[in-house]
């Protein structure tokens, strides 16, 4: 019966600076385990060079499906798209060029910024609507700007039948 022994690694005690000082595949892997959302993603963009490719010279080559898998289970829990994921994982493995990482990372970095300016968009659009429902019931524009933290002029803007005519009230 085989004997093993575990050893805990608070990862937390660990500053990014103090995992790249290690310069192996392993401490890539506790890197991207670190990362808990996509705005995270940037410290990967800001790793040393002389690191990355210090751990892609280390990897033996039977060991690099094992970390390719590790590594797509944990950018695969950020819902990091599958494409994005092959190029990280190609990275390591030294198959393309750095110019794709950065790239990765660089779009996921802005595809979430997008996300986020449509998710204002949208809150926007949701409070607009409410104005209108809330106007046609007659609730008073100044009470509904106060409400919804809109201004009495964006009220009147919008295009809801008698919006305009009672506009004072």
């Amino acid at each position: 019966i085989p004997s093993f022994e575990y050893e805990l690694v608070e990862l937390n005690r660990y500053r990014v600076e103090d995992l790249v000082r290690y310069g192996d595949a392993l401490s890539f892997i506790l890197l991207v385990d670190r990362i808990q959302n996509r705005e995270e993603l940037k410290v990967l963009k800001d790793l040393p060079q002389e690191y990355l490719e210090k751990i892609t010279l280390k990897i033996p080559e039977g060991m690099s499906k094992l970390i390719r898998d590790v590594i797509t289970v944990l950018l695969e829990r950020l819902e990091v798209p599958p494409e994005e994921i092959v190029a990280v994982t190609e990275y390591v493995e030294k198959r393309e060029d750095r110019t794709m990482f950065d790239g990765f990372v660089a779009a996921v970095l802005e595809d979430r910024q997008l996300a986020r300016e449509e998710e204002r968009a949208e809150a926007y659009r949701e409070k607009l609507e409410s104005a209108r429902m809330l106007k046609e019931d007659g609730v008073p524009v100044e009470v509904i700007a106060r409400s919804l933290k809109l201004s009495v002029e964006e009220l009147l803007s919008l295009k809801v039948s008698g919006f305009g005519e009672n506009a004072g009230k």
